[in-house]
């Protein structure tokens, strides 16, 4: 028995040295609703990732230096990537179909005790502004729970700042591009389309980045 534990051990390290089997704790709301603040995922570098999978990659952090991010791959070498109307179309096809994401909500503030009761909202994926404030939430959670509101969408050509800074085009989050990815380079966004910084704000990442795929959480 000892034998057999001391062997899992070596294999579970040398998987985590290697990057064969990671795990990570995810520390933000950028992946509601598939992935929970604080939730744990399990990630695979053997395991190439294909469009729409969620990866993990290594990028810069201001002032702390490389970091670990995840997002989902939305795009891959030659491929266009359009936003338009809040969904996103790789090459023509709209890759948002049977997926569940959260957008910007507008709900009255008097709400915001009771929804962070019933844990459909948590800190960092909700704004007080004043009377209004707004949630990051999807349509089934928005019906299932009856929340009183309105979507909240950015309107085609008007620019969000930071995005125009990096792209120098009159884009923002639900209207974006098209862009063509570079070959070895890769394209991501979070499922918390209006709560995620990614691609559309930072650019392409390198394949030499990929940290690897996630295999569960």
């Amino acid at each position: 028995m000892l034998i057999c534990l001391g062997v899992l051990t070596g294999l579970w390290v040398t998987a985590r040295i290697t990057g064969a089997l990671q795990w990570y704790v995810c520390p933000t709301t950028a992946n509601e609703p598939t992935i929970k603040v604080k939730q744990h995922i399990f990630t695979s570098n053997l395991i190439s990732p294909q469009l729409g999978d969620l990866i993990c990659y290594y990028k810069e952090r201001k002032g702390w230096g490389e970091d670990i991010y995840v997002h989902r791959l939305c795009g891959t070498g030659e491929d266009t990537v359009l936003i338009k109307d809040g969904i996103l179309f790789v090459n023509g096809e709209n890759l948002d179909k049977n997926k569940v994401f959260n957008f910007a909500y507008i709900v009255p503030t008097k709400s915001i005790p009771l929804l962070k009761r019933k844990r459909i909202i948590t800190e960092g994926n909700y704004y007080v502004i004043n009377e209004k404030s707004i949630i990051f939430t999807n349509k089934e959670t928005v019906e299932k729970d009856s929340i009183q509101g309105e979507w909240r969408f950015e309107e085609e050509n008007l620019s969000n700042d930071k995005i125009m800074e990096k792209w120098n085009q009159p884009w923002n989050t639900d209207y974006f591009g098209p862009v063509v990815v570079p070959l070895r380079h890769y394209f991501v966004m979070g499922d918390s389309r209006h709560n995620s910084l990614d691609s559309r704000y930072f650019g392409f990442i390198p394949v030499e980045n990929f940290a690897g795929t996630v295999v569960g959480y």
